[in-house]
């Protein structure tokens, strides 16, 4: 099956809190599916984003690339209820190892949010243009397109990096 449209541009999808999320970059908003109906169940406003969100059961985040803001949405309220600050062109995000990760392309660092009050709690240098994360056991693998290198951050230790 597939919906007839779901927004201009769609970029980034997602699955948690509750739904099937996807941005729009033309239209800058989030669309909320229901997997059981494929139905949209809701269109949210949020900022110039790009391709990057996630979502876990307590929310969903989405990283505007021009503004270098991630936003919240509470998916209780299918709104955005909080946006924080991170690096220069936020391109990727996970969440995960009790933080929002999140891929600052042009100043080559990952930012650590809190995602309970949503503060960043770490910036972290790593190699030229992080582009990709993923997150598991305990560490986040950030690749790095221009030098072909894969950091490795611990989900634990914030500023221990290492180089793959």
């Amino acid at each position: 099956m597939v919906l007839d449209v779901v927004g201009r541009r769609p970029a980034g999808v997602a699955v948690g809190a509750g739904g099937v999320w996807v941005t729009n970059a033309k239209d800058h908003t989030v669309v909320r599916i229901d997997p059981r109906t494929n139905s949209i169940v809701a269109t949210i406003p949020v900022g110039r984003v790009g391709a990057a969100i996630a979502a876990n059961d307590a929310a969903v985040w989405v990283a505007d690339i021009n503004a270098g803001t991630v936003s919240r949405i509470d998916p209780g309220m299918n709104s955005v209820v909080a946006t924080t600050r991170v690096g220069t062109r936020p391109i990727a995000i996970v969440v995960g190892g009790g933080a929002v990760w999140v891929a600052n392309v042009e100043d080559n660092t990952v930012s650590r949010i809190d995602p309970t009050n949503g503060r960043v709690t770490a910036t972290l240098d790593v190699h030229s243009d992080p582009s990709g994360l993923a997150v598991g056991d305990g560490t986040v693998w950030v690749a790095n397109e221009s030098d072909g290198v894969l950091s490795r951050l611990s989900t634990s230790t914030p500023g221990a990096a290492g180089r793959q």
